[in-house]
């Protein structure tokens, strides 16, 4: 038995892929469906002739947008919010185990993220089920973080042996059961497994047990060839504004350029599905692109739907890297590089992705300065 633990509709066709990759029999899928995207995105690509099990589970973040750190609560009023986020990262624990439980031992577990500092439910599960081998799926361009993560991870395992647990003996009685009550029904249990498998479409670089394995997008490749040709150019939106990696004023100012980039050609703007409908509306009236939805991933319509552009372009979308693989020696792929100077945060990381999308040998990826 297999079983697929995945948080983003266009990890589907990952999961897919490694199922054809593998030839894996026997597969449940399932969908902690966290707000972020809806249950209708996933059923969209689902095919149920695909899957021997198929289940959702509600595992809405609510107030994700809350963190304390450190901090301890000031007030009454944060008080009842730690105690409100305490007793919800309960239940889901509860769920996670309830759904390790159902499963028992399977052969293969394939996550679809692995951060240590974020969705620690992963690496839970990963301590939770009983398996033979674990592979990670990508997770857009966090992989490449995920993969720096787990190397560092291994690398301070290697030198100063596994991290010390907290010591929950030392105090009084009842600091000693709270700490013993927090562990067993709140916290995760994210310490990293020996070894695991990516699965991806990325130039990793693993440590110690750690295997790459590369998605080549095989089974979507047989396909795209196939697909109608509409000669625009699709143009991937990310939510940098609403995510302030950049002002408004400054993204439409990027957008004008790629515009007169390709000057002559149809610009199809494909929002970003958490994009706000007001900066949408707002590259509409200011640039007079077309706006065209899509109900999945990019990917998905590349590759499933039969029907592509003749180039897709975006700033440092992952979606760049999985068209690359599933379809670059057939079509356009560009990268329009943001100066570093506007980026109002994560300088570092979307330098990583420029990077690597220069450095890759084999992704047909042009990066372009504006």
């Amino acid at each position: 038995m297999n079983v697929f633990v995945i948080q983003a509709p266009y990890q589907i066709l990952n999961a897919i892929e490694a199922v054809h990759h593998y030839n894996f029999r026997r597969n449940t899928l399932v969908i902690p469906l966290n707000g972020l995207f809806p249950r209708q995105g996933f059923e969209i690509m689902i095919d149920r002739e695909q899957w021997d099990r198929v289940q959702f589970l509600s595992f809405y973040s609510r107030l994700k947008n809350f963190d304390f750190g450190k901090n301890r609560p000031r007030n009454v009023y944060e008080r009842i919010l730690e105690l409100f986020l305490t007793f919800d990262q309960s239940v889901k624990k509860m769920r996670m185990e309830t759904l390790a439980r159902s499963v028992g031992r399977v052969e293969n577990l394939i996550l679809g993220s692995y951060q240590d500092s974020y969705d620690l439910h992963m690496r839970h599960l990963a301590n939770m089920i009983s398996h033979e081998n674990l592979y990670l799926i990508d997770v857009g361009t966090d992989t490449l973080k995920i993969n720096r993560q787990r190397n560092e991870e291994i690398r301070l395992r290697q030198t100063s042996g596994k991290a010390e647990t907290r010591d929950i003996d030392s105090g009084g009685m009842l600091l000693r059961a709270k700490r013993a009550l927090k562990r067993n029904l709140v916290e995760w249990n994210a310490e990293g497994v020996d070894r695991l498998t990516y699965f991806t479409c990325y130039e990793l670089i693993a440590t110690g047990q750690d295997r790459v394995e590369r998605n080549s997008y095989a089974h979507a490749r047989s396909l795209v060839s196939k697909a109608d040709v509409d000669g625009n150019v699709w143009f991937i939106a990310q939510t940098l504004v609403d995510e302030q990696y950049l002002s408004l004023d400054t993204y439409l100012e990027y957008l004008r350029k790629v515009k007169e980039y390709f000057s002559g050609r149809k610009i199809v703007y494909v929002p970003h599905p958490r994009e706000s409908e007001r900066y949408v509306s707002v590259v509409e009236k200011t640039l007079g692109f077309e706006i065209r939805r899509f109900d999945g991933p990019i990917e998905y319509e590349v590759a499933y739907r039969g029907r592509r552009p003749q180039c897709i372009a975006s700033f440092f979308s992952s979606a760049l890297e999985n068209c690359a693989a599933i379809s670059g020696d057939i079509l356009e792929i560009r990268s329009f590089q943001i100066n570093e100077n506007d980026l109002l945060k994560y300088k570092d990381v979307v330098g990583e992705v420029y990077s690597y999308f220069s450095s890759s040998m084999d992704n047909n990826i042009e990066v372009v300065r504006l």
